[in-house]
């Protein structure tokens, strides 16, 4: 069964790149064989190799699949639980280099690149600078079709561009004056000629969301430090709070443009019970109070209730509970 899978494994590396085959002929087969954790061109031997754990050591080992001869071990030791491992060309030599991303559970999170010199692994750099410790995405984008506007993208809980040949952060999204601010949460990233410029470059659009629901969309051009936030078109509801509610609550929401917004209270079955706004406001953020009493000025009674925000042709709905 493991022949099997390994011929397939080879046979799908050598239909992805045109530079690691092994010579006609070479077979080799191998008992128990390790898991692998990645599969790459990582050295000029001839063939793809393979990163593998060795878990009672805590290591991290290089094996060729040309003929299976040792690689050596990768320096430092880490727990693969709080370990993610990427395969990229930091340098743009053609072979890859093992990056490694240790988490919350170290001393301290950090990105590490490792690079094979033929015979053995050495450390190319280690970056410890604003990293987070959720973030366990990393991969290379370029921002400007060369060589100058390529960053080691790290992403997870927040984002972070690094560059790729000394590892040094030079854009945070947790940085207020670069980003969106440490209470945010990255959500999703995309790259696209966005802006149709005659040169064809790309730009990174990510999207983050706050501690209140609202999102955020940030354009990232070839200039890194000129992260350019997007309008949205999209109207936000927030979480009510406190919820559940004893006395009063505060229902927060964003507008994308001056509207007129509808936001109302209903009860299980659908009756509008109060009506906190039904009037134009501006764009932006914004906090409505309500008291618990209905339209009648009377208390509610215990119970789930809904709060409805009507605006810019857009409806949103959450839920509350009031306890007495």
């Amino acid at each position: 069964m493991f022949t099997r899978i390994l011929i397939v494994l080879l046979l799908v590396a050598s239909a992805i790149t045109t530079t690691a085959t092994a010579d006609p002929g070479t077979t080799w087969t191998q008992t128990d064989p390790p898991s692998f954790a990645l599969v790459a061109d990582f050295s000029r031997d001839i063939g793809l190799e393979a990163i593998y754990w060795d878990g009672l050591a805590g290591e991290l080992h290089g094996v060729s699949l040309a003929d299976f001869h040792d690689l050596g071990m990768l320096p430092g030791q880490s727990n693969p639980n709080e370990t993610f491992l990427s395969a990229i060309d930091l340098d743009e030599d053609g072979y890859a280099e093992v990056v490694k991303y240790v988490g919350p559970n170290s001393e301290r999170s950090h990105v590490t690149a490792y690079k094979h010199n033929g015979t053995s692994w050495s450390e190319m750099w280690r970056s410890d600078n604003q990293l987070n410790e959720h973030n366990t995405d990393l991969q290379l984008v370029d921002l400007n079709g060369d060589r100058r506007g390529s960053y080691l993208m790290v992403s997870g809980g927040s984002m972070q561009l690094c560059d790729p040949t000394n590892g040094l952060v030079v854009w945070s999204s947790e940085d207020p004056g670069q980003g969106t601010g440490p209470r945010t949460l990255f959500v999703n990233w995309t790259m696209a000629n966005f802006d149709q410029d005659p040169g064809n470059t790309e730009e990174l659009m990510a999207e983050f969301i706050d501690e209140f629901g609202h999102h955020h969309l940030l354009m990232i051009n070839e200039v890194v430090a000129a992260a350019t936030p997007l309008h949205s078109t999209i109207i936000s509801l927030g979480a009510s709070r406190p919820n559940p509610m004893f006395g009063a609550t505060t229902v927060q929401f964003e507008l994308p443009e001056s509207t007129l917004v509808r936001l109302n209270i209903y009860d299980v079955r659908g009756r509008r019970v109060a009506t906190l706004a039904n009037r134009t406001m501006a764009a932006g953020s914004h906090a409505l109070r309500w008291n618990g009493n209905d339209k009648d000025g009377s208390r509610v009674a215990q119970g789930v209730y809904f709060y409805e925000l009507k605006a810019a042709g857009q409806t949103r709905t959450r839920k509350m509970m009031v306890v007495r």
